[in-house]
């Protein structure tokens, strides 16, 4: 009995033992696996940290310095997790704010003392590059030698620096890139370049940016080819020597800038005018200009004549006392120059502009005095050239006459003002047209109201004019319609010279003989032309009208007399007319041709 009693108490005082001893315990809270203090990158996995709650425990309590778990790890702050195993895990997001974060796990269960374990997470962040939009394009093309617009990155987040890698291995001639990631310069060589730029820092991911330098070749212009000065135009050539497929424009200073003017698809133009001209080429693939090439082009006028010389009526005073009478002519040109040459008949006796002297004074400018004594038969041409680049050529202006009163015509003091003389009029109107040539109508008429002689004898009566009632228009001497040849014939029109009367018997079939008693003007001949038989004035008075009639030109023979035209109507000789040698003093009619 007391053994029994005795074991009942042992094991009594042993329980009583256990219990104190168990109330006595503290929580176990042991790490067990994965890094107690991480430091991971933003985005990157976080191996799991692991802890063993033990001795009463049943779990734990999560708080996180700043009440709050880093984006992406759990549990969140304040989290209360069930079970001996104790799990922090996750992945930080790429918007977690980097930084160290300090966790602290309380053990909970029974009345043992909790345990406690801390730990710190590092975040780091992941390296960041952006582009600056207010630089340059990321990818330009540009042509060879034309400046980029700089192209500048922005490192961040765990970024320390840039670099900045070309595919070709190093960076190309005439760029630069420097490690605070900008690319700027002139390419020199044509190609295409594609660059990274990378960050440099802490071991997060770096950041990449890439771009492309495309850099079109700029076409080679040779030397430009074309002599000047040159006549009139002048062609220029050039082309593209480096291989570039390329449209050649041709420009000249006046277009400001480079604005076109001329543009052609080879390597000529032709240029007309006189200026500086630059040159360059454009790549047909919308590319790239040349250098300029500059050429001084200098362009020389053909000579041409704009107004040809017209008929000269030497002027006199009174008692005829000569005074110079001028040949001019206008041409356009570079450098002209003129020869003044007076026309020689030739074989036919037809004084043409491609034969002749040179006329008998200094005749080297536009205008040309004529001698005073000239003979009022001679005509005259100027031959127009230049001493510039177009020195071979030259140009023949129209034959011109001259018409003088020669020292014959001597009239006597007592004439009659002849501005009150001869009035000369006649319905302009009225004309007949032959050929080429314009006559007046009607035979000259003026105011003379009767026969007036000066002096003279003979068959040969000294007359100034004479009125011829019979007949429309009046008779004049050869010195009156010479020395008043603007007032009786008033321009256009003009005195004929034995050349127009000619040309009329060509125009009407004749043969244009001009030899003496041989002109082939028949009675048809004359109606068509509208002749009348107005006859002449000789030994004192009216002859041969109803079947002759005379015409004076303004050529001259002698100081003495002058040619006319000497129409015979059928009836009186065989119908004929011819040019005769009659003194200047008889009595003929005039007309007027233009």
């Amino acid at each position: 009995m007391k053994k029994t009693r005795l074991l009942i108490g042992c094991m009594l005082f042993a329980l009583a033992m256990n219990a104190q001893e168990t109330a006595n315990k503290n929580h176990t809270l042991v790490y067990t696996s994965g890094t107690q203090n991480p430091n991971v990158c933003q985005g990157m996995a976080m191996t799991d940290i692991k802890y063993t709650a033990g001795d009463g425990a049943d779990g734990a309590i999560i708080t996180w310095s700043g009440n709050a778990a880093p984006e992406g790890i759990s549990p969140a702050h304040n989290a209360t997790v069930n079970g001996t195993i104790i799990s922090i895990s996750g992945t930080p997001t790429k918007a977690a704010v980097a930084g160290t974060y300090t966790y602290t796990i309380t053990t909970k269960g029974d009345t043992n003392t909790p345990a406690k374990q801390t730990g710190t997470i590092v975040i780091n962040p992941v390296h960041t590059l952006a582009h600056n939009a207010s630089s340059g394009e990321q990818s330009q093309t540009v042509c060879q030698a034309s400046a980029i617009n700089a192209i500048t990155f922005t490192a961040g987040g765990g970024a320390t620096g840039t670099k900045i890698i070309w595919n070709m291995g190093s960076t190309p001639a005439g760029l630069s890139s420097s490690r605070n990631a900008t690319i700027s310069g002139t390419p020199t060589a044509a190609g295409v370049y594609t660059y990274t730029a990378t960050t440099t820092g802490n071991n997060c991911a770096v950041a990449t940016q890439t771009g492309i330098i495309t850099v079109k070749p700029k076409p080679v212009l040779t030397a430009i080819d074309g002599t000047t000065p040159a006549c009139d135009s002048l062609v220029l050539s050039t082309s593209v020597s480096n291989n570039v497929a390329a449209t050649i424009y041709w420009q000249d200073t006046t277009n400001n800038g480079m604005s076109m003017e001329v543009t052609c698809d080879s390597q000529l133009v032709t240029i007309i005018g006189t200026s500086t001209y630059y040159f360059r080429a454009r790549g047909t693939d919308g590319g790239c200009w040349s250098d300029q090439v500059l050429k001084k082009v200098t362009i020389d006028r053909k000579p041409s004549i704009t107004t040809h010389p017209t008929t000269a009526h030497l002027s006199t005073t009174q008692n005829l006392t000569f005074s110079p009478a001028s040949l001019s002519i206008t041409a356009s040109g570079t450098a002209l120059t003129y020869q003044w040459r007076r026309a020689t008949p030739d074989a036919s006796g037809a004084q043409t502009p491609t034969s002749g002297e040179l006329a008998p004074k200094t005749n080297k400018t536009a205008s040309y005095t004529l001698p005073s004594k000239d003979m009022g038969h001679w005509r005259y041409f100027c031959v127009v050239g230049t001493t510039s680049a177009c020195s071979s050529t030259t140009v023949v202006s129209e034959l011109s006459g001259v018409c003088n009163v020669s020292s014959a015509c001597d009239f006597t003091t007592t004439d009659r003002n002849p501005v009150s003389i001869f009035s000369a009029s006649f319905a302009t109107d009225k004309t007949w047209t032959v050929g080429s040539q314009v006559w007046s109508d009607a035979v000259i008429s003026t105011d003379c109201d009767k026969t007036e002689f000066r002096g003279g004898s003979g068959s040969s009566p000294n007359v100034d004019c004479c009125s011829n009632p019979s007949y429309s228009g009046d008779l004049f001497s050869w010195c009156v319609v010479v020395k008043y040849a603007n007032t009786l014939c008033p321009a256009p029109w003009r005195v004929p010279t034995k050349d127009d009367f000619i040309a009329l018997d060509k125009a009407l079939g004749g043969t244009g003989d001009n030899d003496q008693n041989n002109v082939a003007l028949t009675n048809s001949y004359i109606n068509t032309w509208g002749g009348t038989y107005s006859g002449y004035v000789r030994t004192g008075g009216l002859d041969r009208q109803g079947t002759n009639a005379f015409y004076w030109t303004q050529t001259e023979v002698s100081a003495a007399l002058g040619y006319s035209l000497d129409m015979f109507a059928n009836g009186y000789v065989n119908p004929q007319s011819n040019f005769s040698l009659n003194s200047k003093y008889r009595g003929y009619a005039l007309r007027c041709v233009r």
